[in-house]
């Protein structure tokens, strides 16, 4: 809750400290503050800039290309269809890109497991918890080197970029 601190510049450093602390630890960040700058923060500190969200947030210019892509592991089949995917259980996370990607798809909500921790997609394929999930290309490759086993499908949605941005207010 950054409502404590007026109109000082405070939010947005907070906001700032947490894209550091995502590159620091190169692990995703997912900040959310009722009064404050809310927003899932990557690795490399990158906030993925969607068509909803640049209603709510001013983006930098594009600092990286992305595209959601559906992958699964090994034996089970690569998707390539959207009809394959209505018949796999995908996993995402909630209020994510990912999670817009696959409703605007079309896929069931019934076929939807949205309870998946940031950062644990792949393990909750490993584990059997879902048949399917999405990711960004960028973030599925990097599953795919630490585990052979993940097989990339089909792209969801249209090309994206990952930038840096601020909350409109």
């Amino acid at each position: 809750n950054d409502a404590w601190f007026g109109p000082i510049g405070y939010p947005e450093m907070h906001f700032d400290h947490a894209i550091y602390r995502a590159v620091e630890m190169r692990m995703p960040v997912v900040r959310g503050a009722n009064t404050g700058i809310s927003g899932v923060i990557d690795a490399a500190g990158r906030v993925t800039a969607t068509e909803s969200r640049r209603q709510l947030i001013d983006f930098t210019s594009e600092v990286f290309p992305t595209r959601h892509v559906v992958f699964t592991r090994k034996p089970h089949r690569v998707v390539t269809t959207r009809e394959q995917l209505f018949e796999e259980k995908v996993g995402t996370v909630k209020g994510t890109s990912m999670a817009e990607v696959i409703a605007q798809t079309g896929v069931p909500p019934a076929r939807v497991d949205d309870t998946i921790p940031t950062g644990t997609l792949p393990v909750a394929l490993k584990e059997g918890r879902i048949t399917a999930a999405v990711l960004g290309v960028e973030n599925a490759m990097a599953a795919q080197r630490r585990d052979p086993e993940i097989q990339l499908g089909m792209f969801l949605g249209p090309p994206g970029s990952l930038a840096y941005g601020v909350r409109k207010d």
